[in-house]
Order: C-alpha cells, then structure tokens, then sequence
C-alpha cells in the first residue's frame, strides 16, 4: 500500500515514525504540502513535494495528516477536483494510525472477566482548564450521585474529589497522549482489558479510543464506545468518524456537530445532542453595575492559547475599549501558552488597574467569577458549545461572541446576547460601548441569557437520557 502524506506538521511525523516500526506494508510515496516555503526541504528521509506532484496519482492512497481547524477543510474536495484522487483513496490521519496498529499490536486473549459491566469516562490525559476536562469531570461527578457504576479514567491526582468517590477512579494516564507510540497502546489495551465488560465514554480521539476500539473488534459483547464529541472543526469530526464501524453512539455537544457527521454517512439514530449539564439554582439572585459612572464588567474564562482560542485578540480588544474611552474593568481567568505574553502586554500598555489575570481558579469558584460580570466575551475562531458561554449566560451574563457555530447554538444576536464576526475585534467593542451606554439593555439582555439557558437545562431528562445511553437502550 503507497500513500502519499499530504501535510508535513507534527500528525505526519508522528505517522512516519509509526510506519518506520510497523509492520504493515505501508509504503510511503512522499510527502506533500500546500506551503512553499516547505517545498524542497526534507521531513527525514522524504523531500517535501508541492501539491502538483499529485497530478498523475489518482490511483494512489493520499492521507491528510493534519487537523482541520475550521468547520470546512477545502482540501478533501480539492484533491478530488484538482487531482483526480478517488474519494476511496483518501484517509485521515487516524485510517493509518488504524492500520499500523491493528497490524503491529495484537489483542491478548482473555481467560476470565466480572459480570458486572463499568461505565468508563476516559479522561486518560495531563488536563488543562477547557470546556471538555469540566465536562468530564461534571458529568462524571452528577451521574456518580445516582449510579454506582460510573467511573474516571485518569490519573488521581489531577482530580479533586470526595474521599467516597475515589474508589472509581482508575488511576492511569498517558503522559504523551495522542502520539500513539505502540507501548502506550498496548499499556492502554491492558489496562482496559482489566476493566472489561466496560462501556467508555471518549470526549477526544486518543489513545483509549483506539484501544478500545480493537478491543471491540476481538470482543465485540465486552466493549461499548460511546463518542462525545465536543467540537465542530472538521479535524474533531473526522479524527472520531475513523472509527465509525467501532462507535456504537454519538452524544454531540450541538446540532453542528450532527450534521457534519451525517454528511460523512452517520446515521442519525446513532447520534443524539446532549448539552453540557449546569444545576439551575433556584434563589438566583445578581446585580448588575447600573451607573455609567460605574465600570462595566466585563469578563473572559478558557485556555489562553492562540490555536482556535485566539487569545491573541484579547490585547487588540482592550486598546480598542482604551480608544472609544469605554468605561470599563476586565478580568481574565485562564491559564495557557499565551499568558505571560498578554501579561507583558498588559503592563507594557499600563492596563494593570483596568485589567486583572486571575489564572486558574477552583471550578466551584467560576459561578462566582460570572455572577459578578456584566459582560462574558468569546474571541475564539472554532467553538463546539463553549461551556464558559453557558457558564456565563445562567449566571446572567451578557455573552458577546465571535460567530462560531457552536455558540450560535446559546445566542440570539440583540436577543440575549451579540455576536460578531470572527475575528471582528472592532464590532465586539461597539457592542460593548453600546452597554456602557444602556445599562437598562445590559439588564434585559443580560436576563434574556439565563432565561434562555434555563428553559433549556432539564436535569430529570438529561438523567433519562444519561441512563438509557448508559443501560445501552
């Protein structure tokens, strides 16, 4: 088999180490990618062609390596349009992850196994501060209260929780996870062979997910896979739909999500929408910073990274407030690559008495956090159903956000929120100095948000929903 390698990033080094050890007869034909500045330079052993080389290979397999960043990645369309590449002949980077592992890790045998079935949520790597490790975590934490069944793949110590829960934790992680070095799957097969007959729950394509996937194909009655996808970016979509024949459920985080799939063939009687879950408090009560003469509060929580988060516009957002003289205090929670930089920045431009980068804080705190913010603001290029805006608008929060379609699932522009071109820092600051101007618009906004979210947020059907998928009905 000769596949050509179609975008030299990190996914095709780590293929061509993989099929460096494989057995399997993969041969690779070369490697391409649509960045001349690359063109002539060499990826180990292989000179990196442009994508012209491809012009008389429509009968060769070509692998996109690289992870689609947006709701639409224009090359598979393109490779079968410009190049003439049979559609049968195109993988992702997963369909030959697949490939190599099923031919260079074999599935031990098993002598013996319980009769009581777990409920795994895979939570196998280092966690960060997003939207899919509190998702985990929640999740986990409400289904353990009424089933006993339920259990965190993770390593113990990057958990909090109550002493009576931690005998379902499973203590394990792998420390480079998605790098699908062999011992780390065949350590990972192990340890779910140890736990089977097991449902798990994967929120990302990693090296559980594979796993368990050739678990099931040897043992198809001991292994369910559940796949909780939380993004709308094609590279989630695809990296999860390589192990479709495996995947029993889709549980998508929006109606996006569910499109995308059923245009790759999923049938829509596997996939179901199921919204991150957020207790509704009954005496909520807030304030909101009526006077003008008052600072509106404006606030941001997640990763402050600048890949899909963009936490790069933030400084951009903060001088355009400095220059419409908006009345204004801004506090960031996060942590991520981008902080000292935006830190330095903040300091260079002397904001440290409008501007506050709090870090992490606990995540029983985050309720707190919102219910003191008039403003919630989402910069982010690619959002599945950003939990944080959720979070936000329960709280009371007015969300002003960059038009992701994930978001577009929580957001009525000028109804209980705004929203604003991607990237559009300009219009997301007159949104803002509308508010500074109208606090009567901030309240009514501001209550339109957490009304909306509640009216969504059912927890006695989101439990009906929780268990039927659990009980496999």
């Amino acid at each position: 088999m000769r596949v050509y390698l179609y975008g030299c990033g990190k996914r095709c080094q780590v293929l061509l180490s993989a099929i460096q050890g494989a057995k399997a007869e993969i041969q690779v034909a070369g490697v391409i990618d649509s960045n001349n500045c690359f063109w002539g330079t060499n990826m180990g052993a292989y000179e990196i062609m442009k994508p012209e080389a491809l012009e008389k290979c429509a009968d060769e397999f070509v692998c996109v390596t690289f992870f689609g960043d947006n709701d639409y990645e224009p090359i598979w369309d393109e490779l079968i349009e410009n190049y003439h590449i049979k559609k049968e002949k195109l993988l992702s980077f997963h369909d030959v992850i697949k490939i190599i592992n099923q031919s260079m890790v074999s599935v031990p045998s098993l002598k013996t196994y319980r009769k009581f079935r777990k409920n795994i949520f895979d939570g196998a790597w280092i966690f960060g501060l997003g939207g899919v490790e509190n998702w985990i975590d929640d999740t986990f934490a409400e289904l353990w209260e009424t089933r006993k069944d339920v259990y965190l793949l993770t390593k113990v110590e990057q958990v909090n929780v109550s002493h009576d829960k931690e005998k379902n934790i499973i203590n394990f992680c792998v420390a480079d996870s998605c790098e699908f070095k062999r011992e780390n799957v065949e350590k990972t097969m192990e340890k779910l062979m140890g736990e089977m007959p097991c449902a798990v729950i994967c929120s990302r394509v990693d090296e559980v997910l594979l796993s368990a996937y050739m678990l099931r194909k040897v043992y198809p009655e001991l292994i369910r896979i559940i796949a909780a996808v939380h993004g709308t970016c094609d590279g989630i979509i695809r990296d999860f739909f390589a192990y479709d024949d495996g995947i029993e459920r889709y549980l998508c985080v929006s109606k996006v999500s569910m499109k995308s799939l059923e245009n790759l063939g999923v049938n829509r009687n596997r996939m179901q929408v199921m919204p991150s879950l957020i207790r509704i408090g009954t005496n909520f009560q807030r304030e909101y910073t009526y006077s003008n003469q008052s600072p509106l509060q404006i606030g941001y929580a997640g990763r402050l990274e600048v890949i899909h988060k963009r936490a790069d516009l933030l400084m951009e957002l903060l001088m355009l407030l400095e220059r419409k003289r908006v009345n204004y205090r801004f506090e960031i929670v996060g942590e991520g690559s981008y902080l000292g930089r935006l830190s330095e920045l903040v300091n260079s431009k002397n904001l440290q008495t409008k501007v506050t980068l709090r870090g992490r804080i606990e995540r029983d705190k985050i309720f707190d956090f919102w219910r003191g913010k008039d403003v919630a603001v989402n910069v982010s290029d690619s959002e599945g159903r950003p939990l944080s805006n959720i979070e936000a608008m329960v709280c009371g929060a007015v969300p002003i956000v960059t038009c992701t379609a994930g978001a577009l699932e929580d957001v009525e522009d000028s109804v209980n929120g705004f929203i604003v071109g991607v990237g559009d820092m300009g219009s997301m600051a007159d949104r803002i100095l509308k508010l500074d101007g109208d606090r009567e618009l901030l309240k009514k906004l501001g209550q339109n948000a957490r009304n909306s979210i509640v009216q969504k947020m059912d927890i006695q059907k989101y439990m009906k929903q929780w268990n039927e998928i659990l009980d496999g009905k």
